[in-house]
């Protein structure tokens, strides 16, 4: 059985986190990796925020400097990509 962009729903009410974009709101994924970098000696613990979402989950998609609450805390957007296909977006957050 193959997997489409009317599944997206469906998998986002499952396993996702409310995330609200002005007046709208929808569900995604947030994933938020942690990683340490040596920079010049110093040891920085880094945390990247990517929250993942359906296309056309919110009309308009948002874009860069726009804030987003996601599971209830407060993020900018930082930059947002396609997957595969298109049928998901993912967001690239930052804290603020």
């Amino acid at each position: 059985m193959a997997f489409g962009d009317s599944d997206l729903d469906v998998f986002f009410s499952d396993s996702g986190v409310p995330v609200i974009f002005g007046a709208q709101s929808t569900r995604g994924n947030l994933d938020e990796a942690g990683s340490d970098n040596d920079i010049i000696g110093l040891q920085v613990e880094d945390t990247s925020h990517v929250l993942e979402i359906g296309r056309g989950s919110l009309s308009p998609m948002p874009r860069s400097g726009d804030a987003i609450t996601v599971d209830g805390r407060a993020f900018r957007v930082r930059k947002q990509t396609s997957v595969d296909d298109g049928g998901i977006v993912r967001i690239w957050l930052k804290v603020g």
